[in-house]
């Protein structure tokens, strides 16, 4: 029988010279090519996929802008896109041309069927909150792209409603993805617009093995954050007074919203500037200290109200 490959901890992949850190991923990577799989589910996740991107093109409510052409590369690759909303699934399977698979949250409330749904569709669940399953969730893809299946992952991690926050910081995870099945980014964004989602694809990341985790993903971060300022760039120039009389705020009123309500207090969308000489009072560091301490002993959003 194999032995099996045995990871190294954080601490001890540091201590490793450039040959033994590449020396060490390789192994990984080989790892990983010949893992066991459900061979079944990975077909049967390509064969409904067709089948459900013709049933909601007929009945979703936008059109899709797209403004350059897909280059898809002669290997397999991870998918790496932005998270602002509950299309974002729908519009991802219709805009990349080849099956994937992808990380999903199940640490929200939902109905049965739509975590079939979901399986369905090639998710691979995790719970957030569990370090051992997000680890696993992170395994479990790594094997699916170093087996030659595309891979879908939202750096983000959760909704952002934030308009001026333009990408919430990256959970490295899709870097350790990246490293441990030798596979390439493709970055895609897209931004709602007038019942019109625009979509820009970015050019193949490479991430080296002996890549930085947290440096790579704001690497990535940068590139993903431009391709979105070149589609607002298409938009005529807005002034931020504009910008803050038509703010409407999220819908928060539901409780299995994934969202960081401390970034919509940051930047652009502040009624009142709290430092000005002249301004009132509006929110403080305090005030997002409260209200991620009330939502971490809740673990609901109930209201939120700017």
């Amino acid at each position: 029988m194999k032995k099996a490959f045995k990871p190294l901890s954080a601490k001890e992949e540091a201590s490793l010279s450039k040959e033994e850190l590449i020396s060490y991923y390789n192994e990984k990577v080989n790892y990983n090519r010949n893992a066991p799989l459900n061979i079944f589910y990975m077909w049967l996740v390509s064969a409904v996929r067709k089948t459900f991107i013709k049933v909601a093109s007929k009945i979703k409510d936008y059109e899709i802008v797209y403004l350059n052409d897909l280059e898809l590369p002669d290997e397999s690759f991870i998918i790496a896109t932005n998270h602002k909303g509950f299309n974002d699934l729908p519009i991802l399977l219709e805009v990349i041309e080849v099956p994937f698979h992808y990380l999903a949250a199940n640490d929200i409330p939902m109905p049965l069927s739509v975590r079939m749904l979901f399986k369905l569709l090639g998710a691979v669940l995790i719970d957030r909150n569990s370090r051992d399953r997000k680890r696993w969730g992170l395994e479990q893809m790594s094997k699916i792209c170093a087996q030659g299946y595309y891979g879908a992952i939202y750096p983000e991690a959760v909704n952002n409603f934030t308009d001026s926050i333009p990408l919430y910081p990256f959970w490295p995870g899709i870097i350790d993805v990246a490293k441990n099945s030798g596979k390439p980014i493709l970055p895609v964004i897209t931004f709602d617009k007038d019942n019109k989602v625009y979509v820009k694809y970015g050019r193949i990341y490479r991430v080296d093995f002996r890549d930085n985790r947290e440096e790579a993903a704001s690497i990535l971060r940068d590139i993903m954050a431009t391709l979105l300022w070149e589609i607002w760039e298409t938009f005529p120039l807005a002034k931020r007074e504009d910008v803050v009389n038509s703010y409407e705020p999220p819908n928060l009123t539901r409780g299995d919203i994934t969202f960081k309500p401390e970034y919509e207090l940051q930047f652009v969308y502040r009624p009142v500037n709290p430092y000005s000489p002249t301004g009132e009072r509006y929110v403080t560091f305090e005030d997002v200290i409260d209200i991620n301490r009330n939502i971490r002993i809740s673990k609901r959003i109930d209201c939120y109200e700017v």
